[in-house]
């Protein structure tokens, strides 16, 4: 049933882009090569529908398309609005069978590096240093997180980390 929605929401979305194309500035919005993803609200939309599994942030979910691996496309996505941990990130596979996308992760820095080669997706973070109005000590230290795209799996400075989103959910906050 799930390949039947998400052909249904590829048509859609291939009607969708024809009436109301993706803006080439809103960062909310990234076309792929199945649909149109939008994160204006604080679920990632694939052309007007909540994605499954679903994709939730903070306040609000920028979402940028990285690069195209074979069949598959590649969305980095920012959660952003929390106050002591103002940004997380995850990336989504998106095929013509679905969207895999990785759990939140990240040290809460919004600096994200971003960097994609044939078969990896590279973030690099530097040390965050957390507001003042916090208080003292809410330090993360710098980070290089590995997505490899064939095995769908994360490393966090070589060393591999849970991807799995909880009870169909994958929350930024």
């Amino acid at each position: 049933m799930n390949k039947l929605l998400i052909g249904a929401s590829i048509l859609g979305g291939v009607l969708f882009s024809l009436i109301a194309p993706a803006s080439a500035g809103a960062i909310n919005v990234a076309q792929t090569r199945y649909g149109v993803f939008d994160g204006s609200s604080d679920a990632l939309m694939l052309n007007g529908h909540p994605t499954q599994p679903r994709v939730t942030g903070n306040s609000t979910l920028f979402v940028r398309k990285i690069g195209e691996s074979g069949e598959a496309d590649l969305l980095f996505v920012t959660s952003v609005g929390g106050r002591a941990c103002p940004s997380l990130y995850s990336i989504v596979k998106v095929t013509v069978t679905g969207i895999e996308p990785t759990a939140f992760f990240g040290n809460c820095d919004e600096r994200a590096k971003v960097a994609m080669n044939e078969n990896t997706v590279t973030v690099a973070l530097p040390a965050y240093v957390g507001p003042l109005s916090m208080g003292p000590g809410i330090k993360s230290p710098a980070a290089t997180f590995v997505y490899s795209i064939d095995s769908e799996t994360l490393t966090k400075n070589g060393s591999p980390i849970n991807t799995a989103c909880k009870s169909g959910v994958c929350a930024g906050i």
